[in-house]
């Protein structure tokens, strides 16, 4: 049970982030937040190979990805704003 809120973390992250992505106006934007989708891709994986296994907590992923979230969430609604 625990592995599978691993994997939803994941998920969440991947199809909020690209909700994100599509409602940016600029596609410079765009392009940095699909760039800190992979790069918190990458991050994930390489925590769950290394300091983060699926039979453990899920603590520092989870953290990354709700800042990542909100920085990204707060961009859009304050960015856009021109």
């Amino acid at each position: 049970m625990l592995s599978l809120m691993h994997i939803y973390i994941l998920i969440e992250f991947l199809f909020v982030m690209y909700i994100i992505s599509s409602w940016q106006e600029s596609e410079k934007m765009k392009i940095v937040v699909r760039v800190l989708l992979l790069l918190y891709v990458l991050f994930w994986f390489c925590a769950k190979f290394t300091f983060e296994p699926f039979n453990g907590l899920y603590s520092l992923t989870a953290s990354v990805s709700q800042v990542i979230l909100a920085l990204s969430a707060g961009y859009v609604i304050y960015g856009n704003r021109e």
